[in-house]
């Protein structure tokens, strides 16, 4: 964001600086992560990213 670069239109989109979050496989049936992952691709969230960081981090959804 300092540098004024913007992924979107400076930066391959799926190059190697990509963030991911990961659990464990032992965790991947619980209950907590299917409410991760649903939180995570919300609209909200989506928003507040796209406002928060204005173009400087990509979502993947």
């Amino acid at each position: 964001m300092e540098a004024g670069l913007k992924p979107k239109t400076d930066e391959d989109p799926h190059g190697p600086y990509v963030n991911i979050i990961a659990i464990r496989a032992a965790d991947k049936d619980k209950p907590w992560v299917a409410k991760l992952v649903s939180a995570y691709h919300s609209p909200e969230v989506k928003q507040f990213v796209e406002s928060k960081f204005a173009g400087a981090v990509v979502t993947a959804w």
